[in-house]
């Protein structure tokens, strides 16, 4: 299977995608008084279902633990390493736990379909108790689906065809892993747009960066990044990330 490491290097391993996401902007959360008519805002209980319907892929245990496994670098046109850069562009914060994961391709490319219930609102316009799609980049694919989407085969030639459809490939960034059913999240997240394949949908704010895992044992929320990269977040508690981003939307009124 040398050949296939080797185009597989040379195919998919450097692969570079330029996300867009944040403006330049500076700082993280201001100080100073809440005022009362967001201090006081109570989000709307409701059990409104926007998640959205994909072609699922389903990929047994043996097949993911077997897949061979590329990470994906991403470039972000503007990094969104602070609070007030998350908060400026983002149009919905929301504390959410998973309900449901899946695997799903479009054009050739893997992303994960997560649905979620919202629990609380740090801002938008959403509510809680609301169910939502969230879609990630990154997930699981076979040999197939990428000949198929890039008209490649030539380069996988020492691979008879009869076996790519069995031959699973895995793709993400920063090898950071999946959510998974009962997992509690703070997610920072843009609606998709209308002409996309996954309208209806949310993704999250240049994808790791919008992205607040719970800690059960710290009792915290915590971010991460690659290595090297500035994080303010590393580990937050909820009521310290809520209360900034109210702050933050205060000094907008």
């Amino acid at each position: 299977m040398k050949g296939f490491t080797k185009a597989l290097a040379l195919c998919l391993s450097c692969a570079m995608l330029s996300v867009a996401g944040c403006s330049a902007a500076t700082g993280s959360a201001i100080n100073g008084e809440i005022p009362s008519e967001i201090a006081m805002t109570i989000p709307e209980v409701a059990e409104n279902d926007y998640t959205i319907s994909v072609d699922e892929r389903i990929f047994s245990d043996e097949q993911r633990s077997s897949a061979r496994t590329v990470e994906l670098m991403l470039s972000f046109a503007n990094p969104c390493v602070t609070l007030s850069e998350l908060c400026e562009n983002a149009d919905f914060s929301v504390a959410c736990t998973v309900l449901s994961v899946s695997d799903t391709i479009k054009n050739g490319v893997p992303y994960t379909k997560y649905d979620v219930q919202i629990d609380d609102v740090l801002y938008g316009d959403l509510n809680i108790g609301d169910k939502i799609s969230v879609i990630r980049l990154g997930g699981f694919k076979t040999l197939q689906d990428e000949v198929d989407a890039f008209n490649n085969g030539m380069k996988f030639s020492d691979i008879p065809a009869e076996e790519w459809a069995s031959t699973i490939i895995e793709e993400r960034p920063l090898l950071i892993g999946y959510p998974v059913e009962g997992k509690r999240l703070v997610l920072f997240l843009s609606k998709v747009a209308e002409d996309d394949d996954f309208k209806g949908a949310f993704y999250t704010v240049n994808e790791y960066e919008g992205v607040f895992s719970y800690n059960e044992d710290a009792d915290t929320y915590q971010r991460k990044l690659p290595d090297g990269q500035p994080n303010d977040f590393e580990s937050v508690a909820y009521d310290e990330l809520k209360r900034s981003c109210l702050e933050l939307q205060a000094e907008e009124i």
